[in-house]
């Protein structure tokens, strides 16, 4: 699984740049060599989209960074848009691994959120989420098959606040009649804003702190939380 995650705007052009290593082996692979070649096609990819646009890349520019063939990446990938697909697959399941994660610990509800307002935070500000989230945004007019499936995405990802917040309902912790909608408010509340696609991505601490706890709070406000 592609997990790498940079957490500095400075580095991702460094960080994303992939080592010259040849990955060619003769003879049919291992399971293991097969998921290694597939992982570096795919941060070959999220390279030459990142840096040339997913419109300008090829799958032969794509090959040629990852040091492969064409025909080993048509091999794993039927066309560049199912590669973009499985790259935002790949950090929406990220994202729902480390919220369940933190929903499963047994804390008062501002704890709850707040963890899962760090988790979005630090996830939006991961040079591949934020790289992916720029294309399904800047593609999505062009492709919108490919906008709704990282929509469906999001949806998955957010499942576990989904279930939290019904079960926080129904305990009478909060009044929430639609959860799937108070998860996507509570998600536009910490990340959803032009300043995390294409601003500034460097947050002290305390700055990161003081956004997550403010969007907490006025969450809960707004869902008449038991206090």
């Amino acid at each position: 699984m592609l997990t790498s995650n940079i957490d500095q705007h400075a580095e991702e052009k460094q960080v994303l740049h992939l080592p010259a290593e040849r990955i060619r082996s003769a003879g049919r692979p291992t399971r293991a060599r097969a998921a290694e070649i597939k992982d570096v096609i795919l941060r070959a990819a999220l390279v030459e989209f990142t840096e040339r646009g997913f419109h300008a890349s090829s799958i032969a520019s794509i090959a040629a960074r990852a040091e492969v063939s064409r025909r080993t990446v048509y091999n794993q990938f039927q066309a560049k848009e199912q590669l973009l697909e499985v790259l935002a697959k790949h950090t929406c399941s990220r994202l729902r691994m480390l919220l369940t994660e933190v929903i499963e610990s047994d804390e008062p509800i501002c704890d709850t959120l707040y963890g899962v307002g760090m988790c979005f935070h630090n996830d939006a500000m991961g040079a591949d989420s934020r790289a992916i989230s720029r294309l399904l945004v800047m593609e999505g007019v062009r492709m919108p098959a490919l906008a709704r499936q990282g929509l469906s995405f999001r949806q998955y990802a957010l499942e576990p606040l989904v279930n939290y917040l019904e079960r926080q309902a129904l305990e009478g912790v909060i009044a929430v009649e639609d959860h799937a909608r108070a998860a996507q408010q509570f998600l536009h509340l910490t990340t959803s804003s032009v300043d995390y696609l294409f601003g500034d991505s460097e947050h002290t601490p305390e700055e990161q702190h003081q956004w997550v706890t403010a969007a907490v709070k006025t969450f809960l406000y707004g869902v008449h939380a038991r206090r």
